[in-house]
């Protein structure tokens, strides 16, 4: 007598593995995780790029404010030829002239003055018009203004110890801030 052992292993070979089905199953969870955690990468990066955007583009949109604000002044002030700029340290305390009147930062902003007619044949004191800087036009047409030292909150530093080096506190140049109002009720500072 024989026995039927061939069929016994046959049927041990036709069978599928078990495990082959986990592993697989496994592998693409895995790999689904891993698209995932990538595409949550991406959408970060993809969200502080156009927040940092955003705020370039509102720098952008100040300083060419700013930009319109400083020609609109010269425009209006140096328009026509009978105009003479003057740097604000030409301004003096006292009678010798060896002394300037104007305030620390104020120094280098530029006044316009209406000139006399040639045809004049003595010199009349100068008409001041305006200064060529940011801020409140009814100070900026203040001549005694370059005389008043300004507060760091309400002005802007464009030139000062970083960039002048520390031996030259003299040469620093501030001027008003204008103050704008934003899209979020915010207000921003503008030189």
């Amino acid at each position: 007598m024989q026995t039927h052992q061939p069929t016994r292993s046959l049927r041990k070979c036709g069978r599928p593995s078990r495990g082959f089905a986990l592993i697989v199953t496994i592998s693409l969870m895995i790999l689904l995780t891993i698209i995932a955690v990538g595409l949550l990468t991406l959408s970060g990066i993809s969200l502080r790029a156009s927040s940092q955007g955003e705020a370039m583009q509102t720098a952008r949109a100040n300083a060419r404010m700013a930009l319109m604000l400083a020609i609109a002044q010269v425009q209006k002030h140096t328009g026509p030829d009978q105009r003479v700029t003057m740097a604000a340290d030409q301004r003096t305390k006292s009678t010798d002239g060896k002394e300037s009147s104007a305030a620390v930062g104020n120094r280098h902003w530029t006044g316009v003055y209406k000139a006399w007619p040639a045809t004049s044949k003595t010199r009349p004191s100068p008409e001041f018009l305006g200064w060529l800087t940011s801020g409140d036009p009814e100070k900026t047409d203040d001549e005694a203004e370059a005389d008043t030292a300004m507060a760091a909150n309400v002005s802007i530093e464009l030139l000062g110890s970083g960039t002048l080096g520390d031996n030259s506190p003299n040469s620093a140049v501030r001027v008003p801030a204008v103050k704008l109002l934003q899209k979020n009720g915010k207000t921003a500072n503008l030189a």
